[in-house]
């Protein structure tokens, strides 16, 4: 496997999870729900372990 394609791969992956959060802190936004700081700091210690 050459490094192209993998880090390609490795960029769209990061790319789709960046989008995903996005959206899913904008509908949380419109259905009116906050996360708490605990909630937040939670999920942010999970994106920095992957």
């Amino acid at each position: 496997m050459d490094p192209y394609s993998f880090l390609l791969g490795l960029s769209l992956m990061l790319l789709s999870a960046s989008v995903v959060a996005l959206s899913v802190e904008h509908s949380c936004k419109n259905i009116g729900i906050y996360l708490d700081e605990e909630d937040i700091k939670l999920l942010e210690g999970e994106s920095r372990r992957k």
